[in-house]
């Protein structure tokens, strides 16, 4: 009897890795705002906390990271700043431009923050030796990361015989939090090519941006930003001359613009009226050759905020299929434990088409339980004068330790027979 308990004992034992300490900072408050020029200044952070001693999460997990790396972070009343000393003594690799390409072909930072500090959904800012930014929005606790979305923010970076630093400043205004909370939780990575290492401060991460392995930001006073409205008006002329359609010395002005309202920092309201989407960056050319659309990624900023709410298995609303807008609103935010999305969308009559002006409307509410787990209705409605179309959506997605995560969908749409127009999984 004794063997076996023994035997059970040392099953336990070897199977029970403790996870090593969760990690703390304290934010420095700065008194003047740095200038960012990727140079590091050692008498403005004095007496600040620094984060050192960084481990491997590849290839050699929990084994400490081949070349030191120090980082620091403090704020004022408009941004958080990082200022980081990444050592090396291999040559430093560099060659990424383009931004949100987000990749470990570089030697790269990453600053993994979570405002609500709910560990499961957060912002990654990396940058690379050339200063190429990539920004995105990690949910579901870094098993969805969202490269679509961006944000403003600054940062620069300078390379040395022994290795290169890093200075980022990214505003508060910038980011979604809850103005009474005064611990974040954050990460801070890196990625080594020539040693094909990838190390983090705070914990053994068993996957990349996993923001409940990372550790706490403590001491940060954030700024209030109740109430902030900003306006984005534009105003333009056209010129149209041309035989073939008979239009000659035709001149067109268009005005529009968009305004977002601050409700508090983790609420926002954002409304468009005739936008411009000229300066939207183009789609990369694709070849169909199969029966199903292609899927191109939303870069129009009036749909990029709260979008990744509805990336479900069954995806009931793709923002791409709304074109040409007349106006719109939209509302997005999170309260206590409940995240949600509302918009309502009015579009114009294509001239190409023969579809008449619609209105599009969203709803989603997605209720957040045990660690990472979350329940999520969805509604979306498409009408016009002659016809609509209504669906609705239930989904839950349930995590069960590292290994089993359970999910399931159903969708049912109307006019029609329920059943006939329906879909599920589980």
């Amino acid at each position: 009897m004794r063997q076996y308990a023994f035997l059970i004992f040392l099953v336990l034992a070897c199977w029970y890795v403790p996870a090593s300490a969760q990690r703390s900072i304290r934010a420095f408050p700065l008194i003047a705002p740095i200038t960012i020029d990727g140079i590091h200044e050692p008498e403005l952070w004095v007496g600040a906390d620094s984060a050192t001693g960084f481990f491997q999460m590849a290839p050699r997990p929990g084994d400490e990271a081949t070349a030191p790396t120090v980082a620091y972070i403090g704020y004022d009343d408009e941004y958080i700043y990082v200022s980081v000393n990444l050592y090396q003594e291999t040559d430093v690799q560099a060659k990424v431009m383009n931004r949100d390409l987000l990749t470990k072909g570089d030697d790269a930072f990453v600053l993994v923050i979570d405002p609500y500090n709910d560990n499961r959904s957060g912002y990654g800012f990396w940058t690379n030796p050339l200063g190429t930014q990539t920004d995105f929005r990690i949910n579901d606790d870094g098993r969805s990361i969202d490269v679509n979305w961006d944000t403003e923010w600054l940062t620069a970076s300078v390379m040395h015989s022994s290795g290169w630093t890093m200075e980022m400043a990214i505003p508060f205004k910038s980011l979604r939090f809850k103005p009474d909370r005064d611990i974040w939780g954050v990460n801070f990575g890196r990625s080594i090519l020539d040693n094909l290492e990838t190390v983090y401060w705070s914990g053994t991460l068993s996957d990349d941006f996993r923001i409940s392995q990372g550790g706490k930001l403590t001491g940060l006073e954030v700024p209030d930003s109740k109430g902030i409205l900003t306006l984005f008006p534009y105003v333009s002329m056209s010129y149209e001359n041309n035989e073939f359609t008979g239009v000659n010395n035709k001149f067109k002005p268009d005005v529009g613009g968009d305004v977002k309202w601050q409700i508090s920092p983790n609420i926002t309201v954002d409304g468009t009226i005739n936008p411009d989407f000229a300066t939207v960056e183009a789609d990369q050319e694709r070849i169909n050759l199969t029966r199903y659309e292609l899927n191109y990624p939303e870069k129009r900023l009036f749909f990029q905020e709260g979008n990744e709410m509805y990336g479900t298995r069954i995806k009931t609303f793709y923002s791409r299929r709304i074109q040409d807008i007349m106006y719109g609103a939209k509302l997005n935010g999170k309260a206590g434990k409940y995240n949600f999305n509302a918009m309502n969308v009015r579009t114009l009559q294509m001239d190409d088409e023969d579809e008449p002006p619609s209105f599009f409307t969203t709803a989603r509410v997605k209720r957040d339980f045990l660690e990472s787990s979350s329940l999520g209705l969805t509604a979306v409605d498409k009408r016009n004068d002659s016809s609509y179309v209504t669906s609705f959506s239930g989904d839950y997605v349930l995590n069960l330790g590292e290994t089993w995560k359970l999910t399931g969908q159903f969708v049912a749409s109307v006019p029609g027979d329920l059943l006939s127009h329906s879909a599920w999984f589980v």
